[in-house]
């Protein structure tokens, strides 16, 4: 049994527009909550077990009927004593058919597939309802190494057949816990413990891996091929965005890197209520703009259509991001998420300063069509104007965890 961790989300909701002051007073944001859940083994007892077993039991309903039409004159009988006792079990021929029909259906066990989830994303509870109670599955510690907790729940274990990573991602990216997945960290940082999960699967193993666009382009391939390498599984993933098909995603793996036995984890009846996708953006530096920028995710998730999330990935520990000029205004539904940050534990480790950013400037702004949108784990202060505006017609922003006005 696993204990887990997650943040406890809060919500403000807006009709007529909402500010959240970046001065120098610190606001009463709830604290940093904690949901305690324990994780137990989901059984479910093969139903063809149950049809055998009244298989038998007609078969030696049948037998004893057929005993009892006997007459008497067809019984034969003899004065030999009773055997002496042998000290061993006894066992009836019916008692020996029951027992040969287990055996039997035991052997055709069905397969050993894994799931591990990362708690970052949304709605995440709707896709476990839709796995079947047969698979095993794990939510990760968002404060931890995913990599080491996949490793640590197969440690030895074996003949799994399958593994199923769920986790927002874009090419050759997936966060997993606080790992950040691509093809250098693959191939260095994680190489030992995917090594060691390797020696965990069966012989034609598959790792699936559901986040949008992993497989794209030659990197993603790469990442694929490492994977595949370091675990000696064959591997797929998508090449397109992975979700709801309001969320222009769809549940198909189309790329891989061997012949892939297992399905598809989650069911229809799943992919059908979860609304979202498991895409994301990651930002990789302080810089004002350009690739790996915070301006830049915002205009990618922007430009993007459907939910996105974008996540931080900027060395270790804490980073101060200062903007020349105002961010572009949110217009889509996008998650801000400061906890992905490597070594978050609990305090915002992004800090968001405005002194550079201009007179009349707002830290973070939602526009009317930024529905569902959230923001947390960051520290907002220094802004001329406002940490976060939500603009009138907003609804159903989040905005949890966050230091707004303050550096603690």
């Amino acid at each position: 049994m696993r204990i887990l961790r997650r943040g406890k989300k809060t919500s403000v909701q807006s009709a007529c527009g909402t500010r959240l002051s970046s001065g120098h007073q610190r606001p009463a944001f709830p604290a940093l909550g904690v949901l305690w859940l324990s994780l137990e083994p989901r059984i479910m007892f093969d139903g063809a077990a149950v049809a055998t077993v009244d298989n038998v039991a007609s078969a030696q309903l049948a037998q004893s009927q057929a005993d009892a039409s006997l007459s008497p004159d067809d019984v034969t009988t003899t004065d030999l004593p009773p055997s002496a006792p042998t000290g061993e079990p006894h066992f009836n021929t019916g008692d020996q058919a029951l027992f040969d029909a287990l055996a039997a259906n035991d052997a055709s066990t069905a397969r050993q597939e894994i799931v591990f989830v990362s708690p970052c994303v949304r709605d995440y509870q709707q896709l476990l309802d839709g796995i079947s109670p047969k698979v095993e599955v794990h939510v990760l510690d968002p404060t931890s190494d995913g990599v080491a907790q996949m490793a640590e729940v197969l440690a030895g274990r074996t003949n799994i057949d399958a593994i199923h990573l769920i986790g927002d991602g874009t090419e050759a990216e997936m966060h997993l816990g606080s790992s950040f997945l691509t093809q250098d960290s693959i191939s260095t940082t994680y190489a030992q413990q995917f090594k060691q999960i390797g020696q965990s699967l069966s012989q034609n193993a598959d790792l699936l891996v559901y986040g949008c666009n992993f497989g794209r382009s030659e990197t993603g391939q790469l990442a694929m091929s490492t994977l595949a390498s370091l675990t000696g599984a064959d591997v797929a993933a998508s090449t397109d965005r992975t979700g709801h098909v309001t969320q222009f995603g769809n549940w198909i793996l189309e790329t891989s890197t061997g012949a892939i036995e297992s399905s598809v984890v989650i069911s229809e009846a799943g992919q059908t209520v979860w609304e979202h996708a498991l895409a994301t953006y990651t930002v990789t530096n302080i810089n004002n703009s350009g690739a790996g920028s915070l301006r830049q995710a915002i205009l990618d998730a922007n430009a993007n259509a459907g939910a996105d999330t974008i996540v931080f990935s900027i060395g270790s520990g804490g980073q101060r991001i200062r903007p020349t000029s105002a961010l572009p205004t949110i217009t889509d539904t996008v998650t801000i998420d400061g906890w992905s940050q490597p070594g978050f534990t609990g305090t915002p480790l992004i800090e968001l300063r405005g002194d550079n950013a201009g007179a009349g400037v707002d830290g973070l702004t939602f526009s009317s069509t930024s529905d569902g949108s959230m923001v947390r784990g960051l520290v907002i202060y220094d802004y001329s104007r406002d940490g976060i505006l939500i603009q009138s017609g907003a609804d159903n922003i989040t905005v949890v965890g966050n230091w707004i006005g303050t550096t603690g």
